[in-house]
C-alpha cells in the first residue's frame, strides 16, 4: 500500500521538509539493513553540466584546419591550448583537470554520444539520466535500476546537493536525497520530534506506508548526529568565483561523516551557450575545474580519492559551425572526464570527424551507456545486465 498525496503532505509539512524529500522518495517502500560488504567504501560522484557542453571547445583538436574554418571567431588560439598530445588539447580554464591528467589520473572519454540524438534540453536529459535509447522511455534512472537489480542494501543510495531533481537516482525502492544544505537537513529532521503521536497513528491506521516514511525519519536523524562542524571541509577559491562552493562543502561533509553513500550529484547550470559563447564557457569551465581542484585534493587528504570516481556529463554537445550570436547550438557527440585514484589515465574512443558530419553535427564514436555499463561493472562489481555489450577499460 502506498502513503496517498494528501497524507504525504501533512506528514511532510509537519517535519518541514515538503521541498526535501522528492515524491518518488515517499512513495517508495524501504528496507533500512546495513550495508552489503560489495560496496567496499566505493563511490561515485557526477557533476552534471546542465545545458549541453560545448565539447569540441573543451577537447580541442588544434591542428585541425576544419576547427578554426568552422570556429573563425569562438576557435581558442593554438597557443593558450592546454595541449595532451601533439593533436588535442584541453581550454586553457581547465589548469587544474590538466594538471590531474598528466598525473595519469584523469580518463577523456571522447565522441561521447547515441544513435537518432534528441536535441531538446527535457528529452536528452531524461535520456542520459534514464540510461535508454533515444526512442525509449524509461521511468527510472539508470542508478536506480542498477542498484535495484543488484538486490543491494545501502544505507543511502545517494544525495543530490543544490536541491536538484533526483535524475539518475529516480526510481522505487532507493534511499535517495534532494538535499540544499545541511543546516537545512539539521534543521528539517530535528522536526519530527515535534510531531503528535496521536496525529501519526491516525495517520498510520490509514495507510501503512507512513510507517515507511517515519522509519526513513528516524535514520535521518541518526545521520544528522554525524555533521558537526567539524565534519565541514573548508573550500578555498583563492578569491574565484566558485557557486558550487555549498554543494561540493556539504558533499565532502557527509562523505566525511558516512562514506557509506555511494553516489553524490552536482550541478553546474549555464551551459547553453548560443550566445557570447567565448566569454561564459570559460567562465563555465573554471568553475567546473575549481570543483575537480577542490574534490580532489580534500579527497586526496581524507585518503578517500583511490575510492572515488568523478564523473562529469552533459545532456548533449554543440554544434560545429559557430552561429551568428557568437555562441553554438544544440549538437550531439560531446566528452565526458573520469578522474579518481584508481582511474586508467588516457584518452578514449575514436575522435570524431570535422569533415564527415551529420546535418552539421558530429557523429558520435562512443555510446554513452558503455561507459554507465563499465561504472557498473568494473567499478561497483554489479553483475547488471549491459545495454551495450562493449566496456570501456577506464577504470
Amino acid at each position: 500500500m502506498t502513503l496517498n498525496r494528501r497524507d504525504f503532505f501533512k506528514v511532510m509539512t509537519g517535519l518541514g521538509i515538503g521541498g526535501f524529500l522528492k515524491p518518488s522518495f515517499a512513495d517508495s517502500q524501504y528496507n533500512l539493513l546495513s550495508l552489503n560488504k560489495k560496496f567496499m567504501g566505493k563511490r561515485l560522484i557526477l557533476i552534471q553540466l546542465i545545458g549541453g557542453n560545448d565539447g569540441l571547445n573543451t577537447l580541442i583538436p588544434f591542428e585541425d584546419d576544419l576547427y578554426y574554418k568552422n570556429r573563425p571567431k569562438i576557435s581558442l588560439e593554438k597557443e593558450k591550448i592546454l595541449k595532451l598530445d601533439s593533436n588535442q588539447g584541453l581550454h586553457p580554464s581547465l589548469i587544474n583537470m590538466f594538471s590531474l591528467y598528466k598525473e595519469g589520473e584523469v580518463s577523456i572519454l571522447q565522441g561521447v554520444g547515441m544513435e537518432n540524438p534528441n536535441l531538446s534540453h527535457f528529452r536528452a536529459m531524461d535520456i542520459i539520466e534514464t540510461g535508454s535509447a533515444s526512442n525509449e522511455f524509461l521511468k527510472t534512472g539508470w542508478l536506480a535500476r542498477a542498484f535495484n537489480e543488484s538486490k543491494i542494501n545501502y544505507d543511502w543510495n545517494g544525495i543530490v546537493l543544490g536541491g536538484g531533481f533526483l535524475g539518475p537516482l529516480r526510481g522505487d525502492n532507493l534511499k535517495s536525497l534532494s538535499l540544499k544544505n545541511l543546516r537545512f537537513f539539521k534543521n528539517s529532521t530535528g522536526k519530527l520530534e515535534k510531531l503528535k503521536i496521536k496525529e501519526l497513528s491516525k495517520l498510520s491506521q490509514r495507510n501503512e506506508a507512513l510507517t515507511h516514511i517515519l522509519q526513513v525519519e528516524k535514520g535521518l536523524q541518526k545521520s544528522t548526529g554525524k555533521f558537526t562542524n567539524k565534519n565541514m571541509m573548508k573550500v578555498d577559491s583563492k578569491g574565484k568565483r566558485f557557486p558550487l562552493k555549498k554543494q561540493v562543502q556539504t558533499a565532502l561533509a557527509l562523505i566525511k561523516s558516512n562514506p557509506q553513500i555511494p553516489i553524490f550529484v552536482l550541478t553546474i547550470p549555464g551551459f547553453d551557450t548560443h550566445r557570447n559563447q567565448l566569454n561564459r564557457h570559460k567562465v563555465l569551465l573554471e568553475n567546473l575545474d575549481q570543483t575537480i581542484k577542490v574534490l580532489s585534493n580534500d579527497l586526496k587528504k581524507m585518503g578517500l580519492w583511490d575510492s572515488s570516481l568523478i564523473l562529469t556529463y552533459s545532456e548533449f554537445g554543440r554544434r560545429v559551425a559557430e552561429n551568428e550570436s557568437l555562441g553554438t547550438d544544440h549538437g550531439t557527440a560531446n566528452v565526458f572526464f573520469a578522474l579518481g585514484g584508481k582511474v586508467n589515465g588516457g584518452i578514449y574512443g575514436d575522435r570524431p570527424s570535422l569533415k564527415n558530419l551529420d546535418k552539421g553535427n558530429l557523429v558520435y564514436t562512443t555510446d554513452y551507456r558503455s561507459i554507465y555499463d563499465s561504472i557498473q561493472k568494473k567499478w561497483f562489481l554489479l553483475t547488471n545486465k549491459q545495454r551495450t555489450g562493449e566496456l570501456i577499460p577506464f577504470i
